[in-house]
């Protein structure tokens, strides 16, 4: 299927970035992407085991760097049942591993490199938090992870 065909359909079905809950919740689109230490990360292959959540970002954001301590926090929280991963977008992995080592960042952080995975899910603002449960539906599309474990609940 066509990425513009997908993403456009993506974006109609989660049009509402404010968190609110909708009637029918959209489907998260596959991907598979590399993590900044070389390891390989597959959207539907960890919705088989738990939830996840996305949080899109860049290192020369300063939102997205006030979002790394809670993100931090909901990861050694929850990342035993929930798979968190950050997903740089368009940033070098040498600037990427010197962000993780900076910040003492422990969960995961893939590699967007062609921005091909922000486009699918419609980000148009970093950083963007992105809630899925194990169904792969989108329970969450907005911009705060505190925000999101209020509107989402328990993944």
């Amino acid at each position: 299927m066509n990425v513009f065909l997908v993403f456009f359909v993506f974006m109609s079905a989660c049009s509402n970035v404010s968190g609110q809950p909708q009637a029918e919740a959209p489907r998260a689109p596959d991907f598979t992407l590399s993590t900044a230490d070389g390891q390989e990360f597959n959207l539907n292959g960890t919705l088989s085991s738990k939830s996840a959540v996305l949080v899109f970002f860049a290192t020369w954001c300063p939102a997205c760097m006030q979002e790394v301590p809670y993100v931090e926090d909901y990861y050694k929280k929850n990342g035993g049942s929930v798979a968190v991963v950050g997903i740089n977008v368009q940033e070098s992995k040498s600037k990427v591993s010197s962000f993780i080592e900076k910040k003492g960042v422990s969960y995961p952080i893939l590699l967007d490199r062609s921005g091909d995975v922000a486009r699918l899910y419609g980000v148009r603002g970093i950083p963007t938090v992105v809630a899925i449960n194990k169904e792969g539906k989108v329970l969450y599309y907005g911009h705060d992870i505190v925000e999101m474990t209020e509107r989402a609940g328990k993944l």
